[in-house]
């Protein structure tokens, strides 16, 4: 049996969104995101070593020039999701805050864990 290579992590996450100034707002001000580049179709945040992309819904069939190249065309359909690791000591404190703003979630901090996921879905 062949073994596959290891992977190191994920480089990029994609979620289409209705509205980009409030998906930006949002993701700046909750998860205090960093945005690398932006406009009206799309916008690029730095989390961590990878980056979470945000389309605006059927405005990603182009490439998007940014400053060292350009994002090739998106066609990703639907409301997406993605997961955050967060570490286990954390997993209280980020219960907290999602429910605080009527955020829905899904993940468990059980004791020993050093990391998690939390999978948010705004609506």
């Amino acid at each position: 049996m062949t073994v596959n290579p290891t992977i190191r992590g994920i480089v990029e996450t994609c979620v289409n969104v209705s509205d980009m100034s409030r998906a930006r707002r949002f993701y700046e001000s909750v998860f205090g995101f960093e945005v690398m580049e932006h406009d009206e179709r799309f916008c690029a945040f730095r989390v961590g070593a990878d980056v979470l992309l945000l389309f605006t819904e059927g405005a990603s069939d182009d490439p998007i020039p940014v400053t060292h190249g350009s994002i090739p065309p998106h066609h990703t359909v639907g409301a997406g999701h993605f997961a955050l690791a967060v570490s286990s000591d954390d997993f209280k404190t980020w219960r907290a805050l999602l429910s605080q703003r009527d955020l829905r979630f899904s993940g468990n901090g059980e004791e020993g864990v050093s990391t998690l996921e939390i999978q948010i879905t705004i609506s």
